[in-house]
C-alpha cells in the first residue's frame, strides 16, 4: 500500500497511456471529423501520452503536414519522443508556462485542445486561449475537446470569445471511459 501512495505519479502516467491505447479508435474517429487534408501545420496542446499526436502525425506524414507537441510534463516529453521518434514532421516544444507560447505567432492552420482546458486553473483559461489563438494563422481553427463533467460549454465559448475566436461548430459526444464530451471548432476570423 505505501508503494501505491507513493508512486500516484507513476500509475497515473501508466494509467494515462493505456487508456489511450485503448481509445485509440475513438480519437481515431476524432481526427476524421476535423477534416484534415495532410498539408496542415497543426499544434497539439497539452499532448500527454501521445495517442492523439501519433494519429495526427500519421495523416500529416502523407501530405507534408507537421505537428507540433506542447506539453508542460518532461515526462510526457520524453514519452512522447520515444513513441513518435519515426516521425520527420513533429516537433516538440517544452513549456514551463503557457505564456512562453509566443502570443501572435500566426504559424498554425489548426490548434487541438484535446482532454486539457478543464485542467488549467480557472483564473488562466482565458489568457491561454488568447495564446492559443495567437499561434493560428486567419481562418484557423481551434479544436477542443472536453468532458462535459469537467467544464461547461458556455465556459468554453467565453475564453473562446475572449480571444476573438468565432464558434462554428459544436457537438456533444460519447466516450468509452470518459462519458460525454464536448466537441467545439472555432475560427479565427479574417
Amino acid at each position: 500500500m505505501l508503494w501505491l501512495v507513493t508512486n500516484q505519479a507513476l500509475l497515473k502516467f501508466f494509467f494515462s497511456v493505456i487508456t489511450g491505447q485503448l481509445l485509440a479508435a475513438v480519437y481515431r474517429d476524432y481526427i476524421d471529423r476535423l477534416n484534415l487534408h495532410g498539408n496542415e501545420r497543426v499544434m497539439d496542446f497539452g499532448s500527454g501520452g501521445g495517442t492523439l499526436a501519433r494519429i495526427v502525425a500519421e495523416r500529416l506524414l502523407v501530405g507534408g503536414g507537421t505537428l507540433t507537441c506542447v506539453d508542460i510534463s518532461e515526462r510526457w516529453m520524453r514519452l512522447l519522443q520515444r513513441r513518435l521518434k519515426h516521425f520527420p514532421n513533429v516537433r516538440y516544444y517544452h513549456l514551463g508556462h503557457f505564456s512562453e507560447l509566443s502570443p501572435s505567432a500566426q504559424s498554425q492552420d489548426i490548434v487541438l485542445v484535446h482532454f486539457v482546458l478543464h485542467l488549467i486553473p480557472p483564473e488562466e483559461r482565458d489568457d491561454v486561449m488568447r495564446h492559443l489563438a495567437g499561434q493560428l494563422i486567419r481562418n484557423g481553427r481551434l479544436c477542443v475537446r472536453e468532458p462535459t463533467a469537467q467544464i461547461s460549454l458556455e465556459e468554453i465559448d467565453r475564453h473562446a470569445m475572449a480571444a476573438h475566436l468565432v464558434q462554428i461548430e459544436a457537438a456533444i459526444s460519447r466516450m468509452p471511459l470518459m462519458g460525454e464530451t464536448y466537441e467545439v471548432v472555432y475560427c479565427k476570423p479574417v
